[in-house]
């Protein structure tokens, strides 16, 4: 039986069970690094929408992500978590290359911040 059908009454989501699944602090890190990256994407998306249609409401979302709230931050802080999950449950593995921090952007992971 499939999940998917035209109708949107008989659509039954069916996630993948990554119940069992958990993140190692490295993988923590870049969760949080990829979901304040992903706050900036559309942040300067709807920046540039805002722009192109001359003005209009600005959404409170529209802040670097340390100023979110804490229900945005987790928001999108468990969907990059959930992210990198699912690439595990595929069979994945990410590793990080042994290039210099300061040319992968080191600036924006947590604990090089204050460094």
């Amino acid at each position: 039986a499939t999940s998917h059908d035209n109708n949107p009454f008989n659509y039954r989501p069916q996630p993948a069970d990554m119940t069992s699944l958990t993140l190692s602090r490295e993988m923590m890190n870049l969760a949080e690094r990829l979901a304040e990256d992903g706050h900036d994407i559309q942040a300067l998306r709807e920046k540039n929408d805002l722009v192109a249609r001359g003005g209009g409401a600005i959404n409170l979302t529209l802040v670097p992500f340390d100023l979110l709230t804490e229900s945005e931050k987790k928001k999108n802080r468990e969907r990059t978590q959930e992210l990198l999950k699912y690439i595990q449950f595929m069979g994945y593995n990410l590793y990080k290359s042994k290039q210099d921090e300061s040319a992968s952007g080191g600036s924006k992971n947590p604990e090089n911040r204050f460094a």
